[in-house]
């Protein structure tokens, strides 16, 4: 039988089974989704049969990237590819002030922002298990990945060994409230001043990471990106309070936030590209 594969994205390595077989689990999409995503980046169509794989294509331009592949394509849905978007009534939040009983336990390279938090009782996140997931990461010119582990949820730790301390965010960020979005107009996209941010399946500037939980070896679930954004301000103490400054949500030189989560081991995986 026939079946016609849609990847999101393009780079992957055709000789490495592991990788490839990953990066079908990780960007796999329906047509109607992949549709949407080629027209921000190109994507692998897979002409396969009985299982196998006859022909890669990279779209659009129809463009042929492989031939026969030796390869048993893993058992796989699509992911659903969706939005966080502005909205004044939005249950998701980017910036603000983190949960008052919020403690990170880190060394003392990791000194986080708290960038917002998804709203775990979204049909779309409830797989993550929380009520709410908080995600921090350090601003400016920082870009190691790092993994988190969310056993304790409001004592989330860096897993990495050596002394760590509690660290409490001195610096917060200006609010915007977001709510989740199927549908996208192509100006929404490539609209950098006013950015949404993706979810289902990512999009990446430099090759595709498919990172997997160092406790249980299971390739990890992508939550969401979060772009740079010039709208969410850094604060900082002034005469009359916190103030808003000409410093914004940024990683690394305009760079995307990308977060993935284990539901079972609870351990969460950050990491950014520029």
């Amino acid at each position: 039988m026939k079946e016609n594969i849609h990847l999101g994205g393009w780079e992957v390595n055709f000789n490495d089974n592991e990788e490839l077989e990953h990066f079908i689990l990780q960007h796999r999409l329906s047509k109607k989704d992949f549709d949407v995503f080629t027209k921000i980046q190109s994507g692998l169509e897979m002409i396969t049969e009985n299982g196998r794989i006859i022909e890669v294509l990279n779209q659009p331009g129809n463009e042929r990237v492989s031939g026969p592949l030796e390869f048993k394509i893993p058992k796989s849905e699509a992911n659903k590819l969706f939005w966080l978007k502005h909205s004044t009534d939005g249950n998701h939040l980017l910036g603000g002030f983190p949960p008052k009983n919020l403690k990170i336990l880190c060394d003392a390279t990791f000194k986080p922002f708290f960038i917002g938090s998804i709203d775990c009782t979204d049909d779309e996140f409830n797989w993550l298990g929380m009520n709410r997931f908080p995600i921090f990461y350090p601003l400016d010119f920082y870009s190691e990945s790092v993994y988190i582990d969310y056993a304790l949820e409001d004592r989330p730790e860096i897993v990495k060994e050596g002394i760590k301390v509690e660290f409490e965010p001195k610096i917060f960020l200006s609010q915007l409230k977001y709510e989740v979005s199927e549908n996208v107009k192509i100006e929404e996209l490539e609209n950098e001043l006013n950015p949404i941010h993706q979810c289902g399946v990512p999009l990446w500037y430099q090759y595709p990471e498919l990172p997997r939980c160092p406790k249980t070896g299971d390739l990890m679930k992508f939550v969401c990106s979060i772009s740079s954004d010039r709208n969410i301000q850094i604060l900082k103490k002034g005469i009359w309070g916190l103030k808003k400054t000409d410093e914004f949500l940024k990683f690394g030189d305009m760079g995307t936030l990308y977060v993935f989560f284990n539901p079972k081991s609870r351990i969460a995986f950050k990491t950014i590209q520029f």
